[in-house]
């Protein structure tokens, strides 16, 4: 009869620790789900279009030793410049492209095919795309431009590189909170 006893007890403990286990996780569970939601929410915001109604959020960025490469110019006078390299600067980068500064200047046509190759927190990235516009900046001795380029790149290279940027704009927002 103690016996049985005994295992009642063994039981019933080990039953009330369980639960409480249970009842443990599922409030931590509880808090990271209400964490996952506020850094959602806080992604949402950042990524949500202002006034402009770009397919994908883009990123201020400051990214220097970028590398610009022609890969197919089919206008005459600039088929010299097909496979060239030149150093430039990314100001802004989202999935579906990035803003360059640049000191050179290149018409644009449709068929200017290039690559940008760069570094972004230490993930290298190599994209082609095209470049689709093109602004002077005349408040320099000489004229620099910025270009806009469109990626031209696979569904993994956009989620590697959008998921990249999430990332860094979900660090931005936690360190401008905390200034």
């Amino acid at each position: 009869m103690a016996s049985n006893d005994f295992i009642l007890i063994i039981t019933v403990g080990s039953l009330i620790v369980c639960f409480t286990a249970y009842l443990y996780a599922q409030i931590i569970i509880s808090r990271k789900n209400k964490e996952i939601k506020k850094l959602s929410k806080q992604l949402q915001q950042l990524t949500a279009p202002s006034n402009n109604q770009r397919k994908h959020f883009r990123l201020k960025l400051d990214l220097d030793d970028v590398i610009l490469t022609f890969k197919q110019m089919n206008q005459g006078a600039f088929k010299r410049l097909e496979n060239k390299k030149a150093k430039v600067k990314i100001l802004d980068l989202s999935a579906g492209g990035a803003k360059i500064y640049c000191d050179l200047d290149v018409p644009i046509k449709e068929s200017m095919l290039v690559n940008l190759d760069f570094h972004l927190r230490g993930v290298h990235f190599t994209l082609n795309g095209r470049i689709i516009r093109k602004e002077t900046l005349t408040d320099y001795k000489t004229n620099v431009f910025n270009y806009g380029i469109e990626f031209i790149i696979t569904h993994n290279d956009r989620a590697r590189l959008n998921n990249l940027l999430n990332h860094i704009a979900v660090e931005k927002h936690k360190k401008a909170k905390l200034e």
